[in-house]
């Protein structure tokens, strides 16, 4: 049942079709950068040279999907220079059975090894050690290799120049477009808080690549201004939270629910005009005139906020006025870090890249060794490619080399992506097939429209990548037949035995992998414990700040609000992937569950509090010199931070049979939110709270028991968490 399940999401995943992911635009222009070398190749009479040339413009078109703009060019000519490198070894070395295993084996188990340097490197070490697998297949004299090797060089930089070609093409569009996005993320989660009683924060995907790398034709002016965006969107994600985590106790109730669901559609509808201004005009105008437009109504919504609940009228302005600042400067939107990239000198350019350089260099020394998963799968790639090429050398595949590149392509470091490769490629390739056999044997097409023919493909293979990976397999697959036909192969003998080697290569990716399997658990205990640690940090600084708001540091819990959202995304990936493996996994089905609500529970009370801070912070004339709560939340920030410590260490420890510091209480408070607010000295009836730097009276009762019920969530989330260790131990 468990595999039948497995099969049906494979099944649905690779016949997934997301075309608003697709560019026309950026699939025209890689094509013709791959087109142009062969055009080149065929007009000066080395067909094969042109068709190499083409192969390398091919696979570095792939390179351009990832990374922003300067270090997507960087990685593009470093993969020109690698490739030029191991081109030449591939070219002279392929007559030589034990020379060239060797040597791809070796380059086989670096490229598995560079993944753990992010997706970026690894894709750029991969494409390397293709082209390296297809100019085997073409062996040649030292002389002619470095020909080939030149070809193959101009093939890369003509996609280099496509590259740069492209950041003239509306700059700050492709910024504008994500920072839309993540404001229709916040209108969806809208929507489901007006729909549901589910209050998980949303998450947005990563966008400080965006802002680390600006493009280089974007005024400076406009650089901050996006920035301002990504800056608001991240403020609202506060206050949303913060008002859906005040709305929860009551959405449940008859007759409250419709004014909830009136006050959060009204702001998904807001939220929505403001995305398409921000994705489609550009115009800070637009975008203000719709939330005045939004402020005008909420007039009307004054009566019915005041039946639902007195915190919701502190939070709720305080999110209006984050949404009417929308597309103005926010301070911190021009920073030393955010302008450097835009205007750093020399000095510092090279200063920044030998830290990197050097911090990458320490993450590999760190995955080199069996007891890291990247190092395991280094090894394994390096060894299944060895036996892949020796399989085909003396079996005589006519093109063994296909055996190779689907190795190296569809060996994963997890079992999940391994499998579904796996069928892609071969859904694929049998697609790409017959679209090649019905081109080139049936329609008996000439050179000149081959050429065509391959822009065409490239151009939709390039266009449909990021939307499925099946269709670009059928297309690229049709795409390399015709190539390789232009450079003299039989396109009949090279389709039947493309789709042959494919299925070899699957077959043989997948053993591997089941001869020796490298499981999530390796990697979800200490990922679950730098979850935990991200937000101690975080909580313990929200908390600070609360019993001291004079000291706090807005960019500083701004940082660490995006350092915890990004473990959190790390460490939920890791348990989703425990939960598709076929074995038992290291953390059951309930527990997995109670260490995900837990988590998010976690999350979106540190973003209630951190809403409240900002509605103390918003106090204009105020003095923030009074402290709230010197002896209850002191203490408690001081319980949070050592439990959640206890905790990150039991779960970095690496399984479930520990033991942990308890509270030293000869009776455990349980999880119930109620108990837990009693235990820790909080709620309405404790008398440890100072008054807050707020004039309004009931507007400092409001904020006290949004921070308290946020407060005692936490505490509950902890005992949960504390529970989850216990029945492990």
């Amino acid at each position: 049942m468990r595999l039948l399940t497995q099969a049906k999401g494979i099944l649905k995943q690779t016949f997934k079709i997301e075309l608003a992911a697709s560019s026309y635009f950026h699939g025209i222009s890689t094509a013709l950068a791959m087109v142009l070398p062969l055009a080149l190749g065929i007009a000066f009479h080395h067909p094969i040279d042109g068709s190499m040339a083409s192969v390398a413009a091919l696979l570095s078109g792939m390179i351009t999907f990832q990374g922003a703009y300067r270090s997507r060019l960087i990685a593009v000519l470093v993969c020109g220079i690698t490739m030029v490198g191991f081109g030449y070894l591939g070219s002279i070395s392929g007559s030589n059975t034990a020379l060239f295993a060797l040597a791809i084996s070796l380059t086989a188990g670096a490229s598995a090894l560079s993944s753990s340097l992010g997706p970026l490197v690894g894709i750029t070490m991969q494409q390397t050690l293709l082209l390296m697998a297809v100019a085997s297949a073409l062996p040649t004299d030292a002389k002619q290799a470095a020909v080939r090797s030149a070809y193959i060089l101009a093939g890369v930089l003509a996609q280099g120049a496509v590259v740069v070609l492209s950041w003239l093409r509306k700059p700050g569009q492709a910024e504008l477009d994500k920072a839309g996005s993540l404001f229709l993320i916040l209108a969806r989660y809208c929507r489901t808080v007006a729909k549901s009683n589910d209050v998980s924060p949303p998450l947005f995907p990563d966008y400080h690549s965006v802002l680390d790398d600006p493009n280089p034709f974007a005024s400076t002016k406009t650089s901050q201004q996006i920035r301002s965006y990504f800056d608001s969107a991240e403020h609202i994600r506060v206050q949303l939270v913060g008002l859906a985590q005040l709305f929860a106790h009551i959405n449940s109730e008859e007759l409250q629910r419709p004014n909830v669901e009136m006050i959060f559609s009204w702001l998904a509808e807001l939220l929505e005009h403001s995305a398409e201004s921000i994705r489609w005009s550009g115009s800070n105008r637009s975008v203000r005139i719709n939330v005045q437009l939004g402020l005008d109504a909420h007039q009307a919504y004054e009566t019915l906020l005041a039946a639902i609940d007195p915190a919701a009228r502190t939070v709720l302005p305080d999110l209006l006025s984050d949404l009417e600042l929308l597309g103005k400067e926010h301070p911190s939107s021009v920073t030393s870090e955010g302008t450097s990239g835009i205007d750093g000198g020399h000095g510092s350019i090279w200063r920044r890249a030998y830290v990197q350089i050097a911090a990458a260099f320490n993450v590999l020394i760190a995955n080199l060794n069996l007891r890291s998963d990247y190092g395991r799968h280094a090894l394994r790639t390096a060894a299944t490619v060895a036996f892949a090429v020796a399989l085909a050398r003396m079996t005589g595949l006519s093109r063994g080399y296909w055996v190779v590149i689907t190795v190296s392509v569809v060996l994963k470091p997890d079992y999940t992506t391994t499998f579904r490769r796996t069928f892609e490629r071969l859904t694929g390739t049998i697609l790409g097939v017959g679209i090649a056999l019905l081109l080139l044997v049936e329609l008996q097409m000439s050179q000149t429209s081959l050429v065509i023919v391959l822009l065409l493909l490239g151009s939709a293979a390039y266009s449909l990548f990021p939307a499925n990976y099946t269709i670009f397999v059928s297309l690229l697959s049709a795409l390399v037949v015709v190539l390789l036909d232009i450079a003299g192969i039989s396109a009949h003998a090279t389709a039947i035995t493309r789709l042959i080697d494919t299925g070899i290569g699957g077959a043989i990716a997948v053993a591997a992998y089941r001869i020796w399997p490298t499981w999530g658990e390796n990697e979800v205990f200490g990922r679950i414990s730098a979850l935990l640690l991200a937000q101690r940090a975080y909580v313990s600084s929200l908390l600070n700040a609360v019993t001291d708001p004079a000291e706090a540091d807005k960019s500083e819990l701004s940082q660490l609000l995006i350092d915890a959202r990004a473990a959190r995304i790390a460490a939920e990936a890791s348990l989703d992937r425990i939960a598709n493996e076929p074995k038992r996994p290291a953390i059951p089905l309930r527990q997995r569950d109670q260490i995900l609500r837990s988590t998010r529970a976690v999350a979106g009370s540190c973003l209630e509090i951190h809403s409240i801070l900002n509605s103390i912070h918003s106090e204009k004339g105020q003095q923030n010199d009074r402290r709230y709560g010197t002896d209850a939340y002191t203490a408690t920030r001081e319980w949070i931070s050592g439990e959640l410590w206890s905790l990150a260490q039991s779960f970095a420890e690496g399984g479930l049979d520990w033991e942990i510091a308890t509270l030293g209480q000869t009776e455990r408070p349980t999880s119930d939110r109620y108990q837990a607010r009693k235990f820790l000295g909080l709620g309405p009836e404790s008398t440890a709270t100072d008054s807050l730097p707020i004039s309004n009276d009931d507007r400092r009762k409001a904020l006290r028991s949004g921070l308290d019920l946020a407060v005692s969530t936490i505490t509950s989330c902890i005992l949960t968490l504390d529970s989850v260790v216990e029945d492990g131990s």
